[in-house]
């Protein structure tokens, strides 16, 4: 009993040794690991910022064309043994390489258009007529005429209404055709003979006077009635006629009426003009 109570005495003793060394070398050896960092040198003391670097300078217009850096390719290197056994390297090749400007790709030259000629523009067929005529002599004439100047090798005759306005003297008092009788039988006495009852649906009794073709004949046929105890008045009378004309295609002379020299006696108001632009009165 002895003995153990030694030994367990020995054993504690032991664990308290143990427990109060033990943080003691632990800190030593934490002290002799620790690495204290340098300063830095003054140098590097000053940090600038992006914003305080100075500007990189602008390239000149004038040129266009940069150095483009070529980076050299690694120099090959072989490991080889010596004598002694050890590992050496040997350079095999060095490449220097320089700066190159760059090139521009060559432009291609614009091809070649060769001028279109223009075509001739082909001559404008018109057709045209001459007139109006008073009767088939006059359009013979110009017939001739038209072959004679080689203005075309054909020619036809055309027969165009048209309206003339007419100026009309009556006398419209009798409500009767007795009384329309008598009126005429005034104007026989008085000398007016140039007169006729039209008999039409619309005026039965109405007596005409005479037509005009110009207004100061009829104005002097109604004062000469109005003096004489008439009671004439005058009226506008449109009136349906014909006449006739020589139609004919030449070329157009630039886009206008060609001149032609065509006259035939009897028709002083006969004109050549187109057929499209103007239309027969």
């Amino acid at each position: 009993m002895k003995w153990f109570n030694l030994s367990l005495l020995l054993v504690v003793i032991t664990l308290g040794v143990v427990l109060m060394v033990e943080p003691l070398v632990l800190n030593s050896l934490v002290e002799e690991d620790a690495h204290i960092p340098e300063p830095l040198p003054n140098s590097l003391a000053t940090v600038q910022t992006l914003a305080e670097l100075p500007a990189a300078p602008v390239p000149r217009p004038d040129r266009l064309v940069e150095a483009a850096p070529v980076a050299s390719p690694p120099v090959a290197v072989e490991q080889v043994m010596d004598k002694g056994g050890e590992a050496t390297t040997e350079k095999i090749e060095e490449v220097s390489f320089t700066e190159q400007p760059l090139e521009s790709a060559p432009t291609e030259a614009a091809p070649q258009v060769e001028p279109v000629e223009a075509p001739v523009p082909e001559p404008v067929i018109a057709c045209y007529r001459f007139g109006p005529l008073q009767n088939f002599d006059q359009v013979a004439a110009v017939g001739a005429q038209i072959l004679e100047q080689e203005l075309s090798a054909e020619w036809s005759e055309v027969e165009l209404p048209y309206t003339e306005e007419r100026f009309w003297v009556v006398l419209e008092e009798a409500n009767s055709i007795e009384a329309a009788r008598e009126w005429v039988s005034k104007l026989d006495e008085k000398g007016f003979n140039d007169h006729y009852l039209p008999r039409a649906e619309e005026e039965p009794n109405l007596i005409s006077l005479g037509i005009f073709k110009a207004d100061d004949r009829a104005q002097r046929h109604h004062r000469a009635l109005t003096q004489a105890g008439f009671p004439v008045t005058i009226r506008a009378k449109p009136t349906e006629l014909s006449r006739r004309w020589i139609t004919f295609d030449m070329i157009a002379d630039e886009g206008s009426t060609p001149t032609a020299v065509l006259s035939v006696p009897g028709a002083p108001d006969a004109t050549l003009e187109s057929c499209q632009q103007q239309s027969v009165p």
